[in-house]
């Protein structure tokens, strides 16, 4: 009989710190600076989809990384209202990953598309967003502690 141990504590708040937009950063790297998809305006599309109206859905590459990354900007601006030492390094790997994404945008020709620039968008309000509410969660605390 064999036992499936859990990670550590450690393990998972090491995972839950890093930035979710980060990880899609890494995904379209892989997929657009090797050529395996397109994200360039004018792609083909992934499946085509009829709606009741009879408008036809198709959606590419690009439209499913802007609904995942909106997915993943409601995820992490949860986890921004977390008020500990976790959140503080989360809020500034998110920085980076945004300055990650800027930077790309501007100097590599794979990452010159609408799609990367809605995504580093995406990644400029995850890391202002968690540093503003982060920061009016904690000063909620400080204010309630000093009531009781």
């Amino acid at each position: 009989m064999s036992t499936v141990k859990n990670p550590p504590a450690s393990t998972l708040n090491m995972l839950g710190m890093l930035p979710l937009l980060g990880v899609l950063l890494i995904v379209y790297i892989l997929l657009a600076f090797t050529g395996i998809a397109s994200f360039q305006a004018g792609a083909s599309p992934l499946f085509t989809l009829t709606l009741m109206s009879g408008a036809q859905w198709s959606p590419t590459i690009g439209d499913l990384f802007v609904i995942v990354g909106t997915l993943l900007l409601f995820v992490e601006t949860i986890k921004a209202t977390r008020t500990s030492l976790v959140s503080n390094v989360e809020n500034s790997l998110s920085m980076l990953v945004f300055i990650i994404y800027l930077v790309l945008f501007i100097v590599m020709p794979s990452a010159g598309t609408s799609t990367f620039l809605i995504l580093t968008l995406m990644s400029l309000l995850d890391a202002l967003g968690g540093f503003i509410i982060s920061t009016t969660a904690a000063r909620r605390d400080v204010n309630l502690s000093q009531v009781s």
